[in-house]
């Protein structure tokens, strides 16, 4: 049995092929000039600190925001050839296309305003009691989006065999600044 798993594990290995031979452990990122058993926060960070100086925008800079930063610049690429590009009529290229222009078209969004609001604002507002919030509040769940909680399926927690459903908080922040300036429109559509 030893065997079959050491084989089985060789040839996963050995077909994970990595095109860009990007090590899955980058070794400048550590910090041998000091013990781990010293300052190992130092040891495992320090060759990424150097090469990664806290910017003043961000209170913190990891890979995550590298991966972030990364993808926001090839989803720009990619709709800045889309934009360019006439798609077929009815196609998922010309859907996509259409609806990024819509995004990018700051005079209609700027004339509408908060037009678009409007019958959801009223519906909020016209909430008295009980009864009306309930159903205000289901009716946004099946257009609006997940005011107050949010549903979802998944594996269960305690027996991943079964699925089950799970209910939680809803968003309560906005997200950052730019977020919330822009309409909601990815950083990638803003840097156009």
């Amino acid at each position: 049995m030893k065997k079959l798993l050491f084989f089985a594990a060789l040839i996963t290995m050995v077909s994970c092929n990595n095109q860009n031979n990007t090590p899955a452990i980058d070794l400048t990122n550590l910090d041998t000039t000091i013990s781990p058993a010293e300052d190992f926060y130092q040891y495992a960070t320090g060759g990424w600190q150097k090469k990664n100086p806290l910017k003043p925008e961000f209170a913190r800079y990891g890979s995550f925001d590298v991966l972030r930063e990364n993808n926001e610049k090839r989803i720009n690429e990619l709709f800045s050839a889309m934009a360019k590009t006439t798609a077929e009529a009815g196609s998922v290229e010309q859907k996509i296309s259409d609806l990024y222009k819509m995004g990018l078209d700051s005079v209609r969004l700027n004339e509408e305003g908060l037009s678009v609001l409007e019958s959801d604002l009223a519906a909020i507002e016209a909430v008295t009691d009980c009864k009306s919030f309930i159903e205000t509040v289901a009716k946004m769940h099946t257009s609006t989006g997940n005011p107050l909680f949010g549903m979802y399926v998944t594996s269960d927690l305690m027996n991943s065999s079964i699925n089950a459903l799970y209910i939680s908080q809803s968003g309560l922040g906005m997200g950052n600044r730019d977020y919330s300036s822009t309409r909601s429109m990815p950083r990638s559509a803003r840097a156009m």
